[in-house]
C-alpha cells in the first residue's frame, strides 16, 4: 500500500463559534502506521459580506483581543495561534501530552524556528496575510482574484485554515506512529475562534499605480466607463487591482474639483507592448460635458465594504497513512510543556519564585501584551534568572538584543531539540509594505536552559520592564513513550 491522506471529521458538529470552540478527532487504531508530523487540522472558514455595488472584497483574518472588528490588531500570527489549548491521548497509553496556552508558546516558537526573508515562503499558508513586496497587495487565500481580463473575482467557499499537528504539540512531530500499539488516538483542541475577525484589505497603492490619464474635453456628452492607468505594469502581478474590486476615483471633473465617484471594476486589460492597463467599470463612472474642462488629476483610492464576518462550518484532521511495511520506532522522545500563567501587576520590577518539575530542561518566559498574543521586546529592559539560588544568566542582567540573550535563548530551545533558524525574530505587521513593525521590533522571549534535579526545584525570576501585566512561563519536561 502506498502512502495516502485520510480526512476525519471532528466529533462535534459545526457551526463552530466563540462558544462552540472545542473539537475532538479520533484516529482509529485500524489506520496502522501514520505520520503525525505530516498530518494537519483544517478549520474551514467562509467569509460573508454584503457585496455593496457588486464588489468582491479581499478578505483576511485578523486577531482581535476582545473579538470585535473595531479592535482588530495588525499583528501577523501563525495559524497555530488559532489553537488555544491542545491535548493528545490514546486508548492504550492514556494521556500523552497536554499543553495550556499553546497559542502563545507555539506562535512564539514559530518565529524562532522559521527563517523570515523578504520572500516569506510560508506566508501563503497563513490566514493572516502580509503584503506582497511586488504591489503591496494582500493575496488572501479566501479570494480567487483576477487582475487581467473580465473574469469576475470570487470569495472562495469553505477555505481551510491549515494548522499542522507538529506545530500544536511536540509529540506530533513523530514521523512514524503505530496506531495498533497506541490504540485509538484522540486529539482534543480548544480554538481561539473568539479572537478571529474578518478584515477587508485596504491596500496602500504604490506610487504611480493610483493615477489615471487625463480625459480631454469632449465635443458632445461622453459617458466614461474606462480609465487608463498612468503607470507602467510589467505584468499582471504588478497590478494592485482586481476584477470585482470597489474603488473610488477623485479629481477635477467638468470643472468641479474634488469630484469623487465610486465604481466596481468589471475588466482590467493590459497592453503587453506598453504595459498600460485600461480599467473598465460595471457602469458609467461619470459623464463629461463639452466646454467644462474634461477630467484631470484623477486619483484612485480603495473603498471599504461593510458587514464582513466569518463562519466556521467544519473542522477535520487530515492524517497521513503510511505503508504497513514501514518500521515504527519502539520508543518516542518528546517534550511536555508545563504552563504557569503569571501576572506582573504592572510592576516595573517584577520578582517571583516558581516551583517547577525537577526534570525540566528549560524555561521560556513569554510576556503577553494587550493583544493577548505577543509583545515587543522593547518593553523589557533586562531580566535575570536563577535556579535554587544558582544564577543561570552569567551572574549578570540580560539585556534584550545582547549576545547573552541570543545565547541563552538558543541554548534553551536546543534543550527541547528545536533548531533555531532565526535568533532575532521580527514582530511582523500586516499593515505595512515591509511587514515589519517600526524600528524592527522583536518578539519578546526570556529563556534559559535548566539543570535537572531529582526533586522539584525553585526558579527565581527578576524582570525589569515598563510595567507588563501578563506573563506565561513554560518549562519543558522530556518524556519517553514506549510503543
Amino acid at each position: 500500500m502506498s502512502e495516502k491522506y485520510i480526512k476525519i471529521q471532528s466529533q462535534q458538529n459545526g457551526e463552530f463559534s466563540s462558544t462552540n470552540n472545542r473539537v475532538d478527532f479520533i484516529i482509529p487504531a485500524s489506520m496502522g502506521k501514520i505520520s503525525l508530523r505530516d498530518s494537519w487540522v483544517n478549520v474551514y472558514c467562509i467569509p460573508q459580506y454584503t457585496g455593496g455595488g457588486g464588489a468582491v472584497p479581499e478578505v483576511v483574518v485578523s486577531w482581535s483581543p476582545d473579538g470585535t472588528a473595531g479592535n482588530a490588531t495588525n499583528n501577523y500570527f501563525n495559524n497555530v495561534a488559532i489553537v488555544k489549548n491542545g491535548h493528545i491521548s490514546s486508548s492504550n497509553k492514556g494521556m500523552i501530552e497536554s499543553v495550556r496556552r499553546t497559542d502563545v508558546l507555539r506562535n512564539m516558537l514559530h518565529s524562532f524556528r522559521s527563517s523570515y526573508t523578504q520572500v516569506r515562503s510560508e506566508g501563503y499558508m497563513s490566514a493572516s496575510q502580509l503584503q506582497s513586496l511586488t504591489n503591496q497587495r494582500h493575496m488572501s487565500s479566501f479570494n480567487d482574484t483576477n487582475s487581467n481580463g473580465s473574469q469576475i473575482s470570487a470569495v472562495n467557499q469553505h477555505t481551510p485554515i491549515m494548522v499542522r499537528l507538529e506545530d500544536i504539540l511536540d509529540f506530533c512531530g513523530a514521523d512514524i506512529v503505530d496506531c495498533q500499539s497506541l490504540g485509538d488516538i484522540k486529539v482534543h483542541l480548544e480554538l481561539n475562534l473568539n479572537k478571529l475577525v474578518a478584515k477587508e484589505v485596504q491596500n496602500a497603492l504604490i506610487t504611480g499605480s493610483d493615477a489615471c490619464d487625463d480625459i480631454a474635453v469632449p465635443l458632445a456628452n461622453q459617458d466614461v466607463a474606462t480609465l487608463d492607468l498612468s503607470g507602467d505594469f510589467n505584468g499582471p502581478e504588478d497590478c494592485p487591482y482586481w476584477v470585482g474590486q470597489r474603488l473610488t476615483v477623485t479629481g477635477n471633473v467638468n470643472g468641479a474639483g474634488g469630484t469623487a465617484t465610486a465604481f466596481t471594476v468589471s475588466a482590467l486589460d493590459r497592453n503587453p507592448a506598453t504595459g498600460k492597463i485600461a480599467m473598465t467599470a460595471s457602469g458609467t463612472i461619470f459623464t463629461l460635458t463639452p466646454g467644462n474642462g474634461g477630467a484631470t488629476g484623477l486619483v484612485i483610492t480603495t473603498t471599504a465594504d461593510a458587514g464582513i464576518s466569518l463562519k466556521f462550518p467544519m473542522c477535520e484532521v487530515v492524517v497521513k497513512q503510511l505503508d504497513p511495511a514501514v518500521e515504527a520506532p519502539q520508543t518516542l522522545l518528546y517534550h511536555q510543556f508545563d504552563t504557569f500563567e503569571l501576572n506582573g501587576n504592572n510592576l516595573a520590577n517584577y520578582t517571583n519564585t516558581v516551583e517547577v518539575n525537577g526534570a525540566s530542561t528549560n524555561a521560556l518566559i513569554c510576556p503577553v501584551g494587550a493583544n493577548g498574543l505577543s509583545v515587543e521586546l522593547d518593553s523589557i529592559s533586562s531580566y535575570r534568572l536563577a535556579l535554587n539560588n544558582i544564577e543561570l544568566t552569567g551572574n549578570r542582567e540580560v539585556i534584550p538584543g545582547s549576545p547573552l540573550q541570543f545565547d541563552t535563548n538558543v541554548s534553551a530551545l536546543r534543550a527541547s531539540d528545536y533548531v533555531t533558524r532565526n535568533i532575532k525574530p521580527i514582530l511582523m505587521d500586516t499593515s505595512t509594505a515591509t511587514g515589519f513593525v517600526g524600528g524592527l521590533s522583536q518578539n519578546a522571549l526570556c529563556a534559559v536552559p535548566l539543570f535537572r534535579t531529582s526533586e522539584r526545584k525553585n526558579l527565581q525570576i527578576n524582570l525589569e520592564s515598563g510595567g507588563l501585566n501578563s506573563f506565561i512561563l513554560y518549562t519543558a519536561v522530556p518524556r519517553i513513550l514506549d510503543m
